[in-house]
């Protein structure tokens, strides 16, 4: 929790970010690519892995895991 909470004091003036169970939801309005919260931050700040996807990526794979499965054979 400690970790966590060091976090804040590194975010930049419009960067958000929210930990819910272990996933981390940041929000960068100004792009990805300036924020402070890269990806190797986390890691290194947290001592765990990572791994990043946008909110499109997100939306993509709900849609693909909803769809009804199709046995194309063999």
């Amino acid at each position: 929790m400690e970790l966590i909470m060091g976090l804040s004091a590194f975010r930049g003036p419009n960067d958000t970010f929210e930990i819910k169970g272990g996933e981390i939801y940041l929000h960068c309005p100004n792009g990805f690519g300036r924020t402070k919260f890269s990806i190797n931050f986390f890691e290194r700040k947290l001592k765990v892995n990572c791994t990043a996807r946008n909110s499109k990526t997100l939306t993509r794979l709900i849609e693909i895991g909803e769809k009804p499965a199709v046995n194309k054979g063999c």
